[in-house]
This record gives C-alpha cells, structure tokens and sequence, in this order.
C-alpha cells in the first residue's frame, strides 16, 4: 500500500471542493467566500460550549512571527480531531455557520482556516473588519 504525500488535500465536503476550486482559479475568491459564508465550519474549543453563550477566550488562537492572532477555523470536523493532539487543552469541537464566525471573531484578531493545510487561507484583521461590514 503507498501513502499518500502529507502535502495533497483530498476534500472532505463540499466546502472543502469549493476551497480547491478557489485556490486553483477555477472560482473567484468573491464567489468562495459567499459559499463559505453560508456553511458549516468548525472550531477547537477548551471547553464545552454553546453558539448562544459563547465565550471567545476559550477558542484556540494561533500566533506567529509572521501573522497577528488569528481564530484556528476548520473546514471539516475531521481536522479539527487532528489538532486535538497538539493543543490537547482544546478537546471540544463547537460546529458554527461561518458568518457567526465573523461575527464573534475579536477585534484586531484574523482568522485562519485549516493551519498547517495546504489548502486553507489567512484573513488578516482588517480582512474580518471588512466582512462584518458586509454582514452589516
């Protein structure tokens, strides 16, 4: 049996087709990010919670040299599971629209959907302030 090369995305669902077909320009950005906005993502959360009473403090952020803060989004439950194992204080999986994302996500903090994935995406600060001004 051959294994496949830690670097190849094989999609999960359909938002996860969309986000290839975006990266590869076979769909506008604009066109992804209206799919997205009406789908299912998934977050890491230290605690069990609800979407109605939901405390931001207890979702995983991630932060590097290069990048401010930004919110750890995942496109299928399934990668979420695989972080579990390096942030192991983050064990519950909270299931949300993705413009409820946008909505809670702080100020000054961006959002990053599948880290570590060879198809995933950044949204920097300034990027979230401008999708809650759509939402508006």
């Amino acid at each position: 049996m051959t294994e496949k090369p830690e670097n190849i995305f094989l999609p999960r669902n359909e938002l996860e087709i969309q986000l290839l077909a975006a990266k590869n320009g076979q769909t506008s950005p604009r066109s992804f990010m209206a799919f997205l906005f009406g789908h299912d993502v998934y977050l890491l959360s230290s605690e069990p919670q609800e979407d109605a009473q939901l405390d931001t403090s207890k979702l995983l952020y991630l932060s590097d040299d290069q990048d401010p803060t930004r919110l750890a989004v995942f496109s299928d439950q399934s990668r979420a599971t695989n972080w579990k194992a390096v942030f192991p204080a983050y064990t519950d999986i909270v299931k949300m629209k993705f413009s409820r994302v946008v909505e809670i996500t702080d100020h000054g903090c961006g959002l990053m959907l599948n880290p570590g994935q060879s198809a995933g995406m950044s949204i920097p600060p300034e990027g979230i302030l401008d999708l809650k001004r759509e939402l508006d």
